[in-house]
């Protein structure tokens, strides 16, 4: 019955799931390094895009404020 049937969308994301579990590169422990690795790169770009290390007087603004916009730019981030 698929792709018509009620359940479609649980489906799909399952074969998904199960493709990639399959996946001969992502198998096992190494699965876990990449994941471990792509998630430290992540955080160090976020933190590099939007530090939360606080101002020189403990301030820390609301991202997308006038403040913050300005502290970011003083720190040459945007």
């Amino acid at each position: 019955m698929f792709p018509n049937a009620k359940y479609r969308d649980q489906v799909d994301s399952t074969s998904q799931a199960l493709r990639a579990w399959n996946n001969p590169q992502v198998k096992g422990a190494a699965y876990l390094a990449i994941a471990m690795e792509e998630n430290a790169a992540n955080a160090l770009a976020i933190e590099r895009n939007n530090p939360t290390t606080p101002d020189p007087e403990g301030k820390v603004w609301a991202q997308g404020s006038v403040e913050w916009t300005a502290q970011q730019q003083a720190r040459g981030l945007l």
